[in-house]
């Protein structure tokens, strides 16, 4: 009797403290949204020309929502800005490994590949994102012939 009664204060204590540890965390939303400031303010850095601290916001909203196409795309963009080809193309890659058809990233992929002289790699990327350029045109050919 006494030992099952001290298995149902175990279990009590542990639900409670598996709840305290629950409301402790911080949630999905508030890193997104804090992932989002962070984005913002790269972004408004980089507006402003302050490049490397654009670098260092963009890499924080990644640290927090690392599944955002669009903060990979922005920190290669700053790292192309920085003469920093190697790193703008793995940034490159890490926007497309998210989002396969996002054209932007495709066209500047192509630009730092040329910059470092892979002539062939800069091909292939340019020709995917003239490929997805048509593709994106006949589907908005499409939506203004409804």
């Amino acid at each position: 009797m006494k030992k099952q009664r001290n298995v149902i204060v175990c279990f009590v204590l542990l639900f409670i403290l598996l709840q305290t540890i629950q409301s402790c965390g911080t949630s999905n939303e508030e890193l997104k949204i804090s992932a989002m400031t962070h984005f913002g303010r790269g972004n408004n850095y980089y507006k402003n020309d302050n490049i490397k601290a654009a670098v260092d916001e963009y890499k924080r909203a990644i640290s927090l929502d690392p599944k955002q196409e669009n903060f990979h795309y922005n920190l290669g963009l700053a790292y192309y800005s920085l003469v920093l080809y190697e790193n703008a193309i793995d940034s490159y890659w890490k926007a497309i490994k998210l989002k396969s058809d996002f054209a932007e990233a495709w066209y500047n992929l192509a630009l730092a590949f040329e910059k470092i002289d892979e002539t062939e790699k800069a091909f292939m990327a340019l020709e995917k994102y003239k490929k997805l350029n048509q593709s994106n045109k006949k589907k908005t050919d499409l939506k203004e012939n409804k």
